[in-house]
């Protein structure tokens, strides 16, 4: 049986040191954004931690640790990633779910690594474009192909909350990126029933 999964704090004092809590070689050469304490700064959410890593030169990661043992996650990672190579779907970003991942208190854990996904969340990003009715316009009409990419695509997010739409406006254009997969659903996988109650928006 699998012990009582780690807390945040547990998690935070583990990443201080890298090298020995992960699995991942690059993980392990990278270094995580600290608050002003210099402890990892986490984003923590009901179900999981997320901890932004560093590699020295190059990429941005995000570490997400999960708070609670979630049935079936593996597979469930294993049939979105499958799924999610087999389409296009640019607001999408590739992940790695490692099962034993992190090591906390001498046990190993699950984690998931993403690519960092830049952006600010849905509803800040309309908050400061109240008064750019065409850039707003632009959102509503990108919104629309993602809702379509993701329909011919067969995916259901799931959890299609303000904080996981990210948007990025660049040289004129607006984009969306899609982030927490943890309640999608692709063909072939059971939907059977999740602790994600969703958020109220």
């Amino acid at each position: 049986v699998m012990p009582s999964y780690p807390t945040p704090t547990a998690y935070q004092e583990a990443i201080q040191f890298p090298e020995a809590a992960f699995r991942d070689p690059a993980l392990q050469q990278a270094y995580p954004d600290e608050n002003v304490l210099g402890l990892p700064q986490p984003i923590t959410g009901n179900f999981a931690a997320v901890f932004p890593m560093n590699a020295p030169r190059g990429p941005r990661w995000a570490v997400k640790c999960f708070l609670t043992d979630v049935p079936n996650q593996q597979e469930r990672y294993a049939a979105i990633a499958d799924h999610l190579n087999a389409v296009t779907v640019p607001s999408t970003i590739d992940f790695d779910y490692q099962p034993s991942g992190i090591r906390v208190d001498g046990a190993d854990y699950p984690v998931l690594k993403m690519a960092w996904a830049d952006g600010r969340p849905l509803n800040r990003f309309v908050a400061d474009h109240l008064d750019a009715p065409d850039t707003l316009a632009q959102l509503a009409d990108t919104w629309h192909g993602l809702l379509t990419a993701l329909s011919d695509a067969d995916i259901a997010h799931g959890d299609l909350q303000h904080g996981n739409v990210l948007v990025r406006e660049r040289d004129g254009a607006v984009s969306l990126t899609l982030v927490d997969y943890d309640a999608m659903v692709v063909p072939g996988l059971d939907r059977g029933t999740h602790p994600e109650v969703g958020h109220r928006n």
